[in-house]
């Protein structure tokens, strides 16, 4: 991408959750370049979003760690570029994709079902990837699996939005709520058996929308307890700690 010029096109807006500003653009190559996409993403913090730089600069950071910018699971990476006039902002070129997860309806056929085993390999291998450096990747979504070739012989799917990854144990309250790991809703932190329940409550969701998370829930106040429910509605035997047990167990830390 070095030996290429762009031309922006088109802002994408996504599915209204991500904090970046996003568009799609044109590359340009240049006299000896080869291997040059056609279409590029660029990537660019909202000034108007908190934490949009912060979730940028550590989706940066996430690419540098051992094995991640190299994994065919994962977009690839090309470039970060500094505004040209004074250099305070910062725009990111990555691998463009046609589509999501989340745009492609479900279907119960065999092309629906290669595309589930493709999907559920890319997301596992990222998994395996992030585990070997002790993170945990805390935003998988249907929005965030980026697909390709859809209607062709060969499918390929990513994992995309590294800007959650963060060192294992560290993070609480994190994963989007239809993703939440149990755990995690009882108060510990997001830890690598919590990325293997996001992956699988990401094709459940995908599957049957509205079977977990808060969605359907009368009030944003119980958006928690909603989701929870529907996870012991699932899972009878899980146990939900009472709040005296819960308090108890907070206080030992």
């Amino acid at each position: 991408m070095a030996c290429s010029g762009i031309t922006v096109f088109d802002a994408i807006n996504g599915d209204n959750t991500h904090t970046s500003t996003v568009f799609r653009a044109e590359v340009i190559p240049h006299n000896l370049a080869v291997d040059i996409p056609q279409w590029a993403l660029i990537k660019a913090a909202s000034p108007d979003v908190p934490h949009s730089l912060e979730n940028l600069e550590r989706e940066l950071q996430s690419y540098l760690l051992p094995g991640v910018a190299s994994a065919a699971c994962y977009r690839k990476l090309y470039e970060t570029i500094r505004d040209p006039t004074d250099g305070s902002e910062k725009y990111v070129t990555m691998e463009w994709f046609d589509t999501t997860l989340a745009a492609v309806k479900y279907q119960p056929n065999m092309r629906i079902y290669a595309l589930i085993k493709t999907f559920l390999r890319a997301a596992l291998e990222s998994r395996v990837v992030l585990e070997k450096q002790n993170h945990v990747n805390t935003d998988f979504k249907p929005a965030n699996i980026l697909l390709a070739g859809l209607g062709c012989a060969e499918i390929t799917a990513k994992v995309g939005d590294l800007g959650l990854v963060f060192p294992a144990g560290q993070r609480y309250n994190a994963q989007p709520y239809a993703m939440r790991a149990p755990e995690v809703f009882v108060g510990q932190p997001c830890t690598e058996p919590s990325q293997v329940w996001a992956v699988a409550a990401m094709l459940l969701c995908w599957i049957k929308a509205g079977v977990m998370g808060q969605w359907d829930s009368p009030h944003w106040l119980i958006d928690d307890a909603w989701c929870m429910a529907k996870i012991k509605r699932l899972f009878p035997d899980w146990k939900i700690p009472t709040p005296d047990e819960f308090e108890r167990k907070s206080s030992k830390f």
